[in-house]
């Protein structure tokens, strides 16, 4: 499981606010200053003390079909070592930056997720352990046969 590693406020730029307008309610990835952020908006998340969410587990699934080739990545989230929901992310494996994203994984250790929340913005990084390190590192071989 990852660890939450600090907490903060981070200010999202007027396009990603605007992309997140016309989602009710789901994951985008961003990069911003040169990290990259995964950026959540969901009703559940809403009624959460970030600060509680210690934990997330992540897995992957390659999807190796001709019509949606991509990798499922399903991040399962921790409050008092209780799973309390969790969410899908796909990466398109036919798209360079969501490609370059999920390497980003590998090579960061550390996933970066902000919480949306109507205006509020709070982001929080876990650092992945070694099993999930090496699932991602298996996923990427096996996308790359």
């Amino acid at each position: 499981m990852a660890i939450s590693t600090n907490n903060f406020e981070i200010v999202l730029p007027k396009s990603i606010k605007s992309e997140l307008n016309f989602i009710e309610k789901g994951i985008v990835s961003h990069q911003i200053d040169g990290i990259i952020y995964y950026v959540f908006k969901d009703s559940r998340i809403e009624s959460l003390d970030y600060m509680d969410i210690e934990k997330i587990s992540l897995e992957f699934d390659p999807i190796l079909r001709d019509e949606f080739p991509s990798v499922r990545m399903i991040i399962r989230f921790f409050e008092n070592n209780t799973e309390i929901f969790n969410m899908d992310y796909y990466f398109s494996v036919e798209s360079e930056q969501e490609l370059i994203h999920l390497y980003d994984l590998s090579r960061s250790k550390h996933l970066n997720i902000i919480y949306y929340n109507d205006g509020t913005s709070v982001c929080s990084k876990y650092a992945l352990n070694n099993d999930e390190l090496e699932t991602i590192n298996k996923t990427i071989d096996e996308i790359n046969r």
